[in-house]
């Protein structure tokens, strides 16, 4: 990585760390996904997700790894409740969480979620369709079972 690139990266997450830090911390702790397969494999070597992401945690319950999302504004509130993804609100969570905390915080109904992504897939391609446009096979697959 360009040495501007890899500063203006440090710059923006942890602009504290001088550079040789920063590297460290990155070689250690940090992940780049290229592809959508990739980051739900990295999933699968972990007990529990947690983090403030929808994305992610959605991506760990796919491939059955049980998460939490940390709800930290009203957008990311809604998503949750709309694809019924377990969360907790960071107003509750902001003096941390402990490991024995987790069960408390973690309740998910694998079915009603499945059948909720079902139902919100049959929307989108229902949506789609009545615009004269092409949903793709995946979506359709994942429509077609709501029925």
């Amino acid at each position: 990585m360009a040495e501007a690139d890899l500063r203006a990266c440090r710059d923006f997450a942890c602009p504290e760390m001088d550079l040789e830090e920063f590297i460290r911390w990155s070689e250690r702790h940090g992940n780049l996904f290229l592809d959508v397969p990739s980051w739900m494999e990295h999933y699968r070597r972990f007990d529990f997700v947690i983090g403030a992401r929808i994305h992610g945690v959605m991506l760990a319950l796919q491939v059955g790894v049980p998460g939490v999302v940390i709800a930290h504004d009203s957008r990311t509130l809604e998503l949750c409740q709309m694809m019924h993804v377990p969360y907790v609100l960071a107003r509750d969570v902001a003096s941390g969480i402990t490991r024995e905390q987790l069960p408390s915080l973690f309740k998910f109904d694998a079915d009603a979620f499945d059948r909720n992504r079902r139902m919100l897939a049959r929307r989108y391609v229902d949506f789609l369709e009545a615009n004269e446009l092409n949903p793709v096979g995946w979506l359709k697959d994942i429509a077609a079972a709501a029925h």
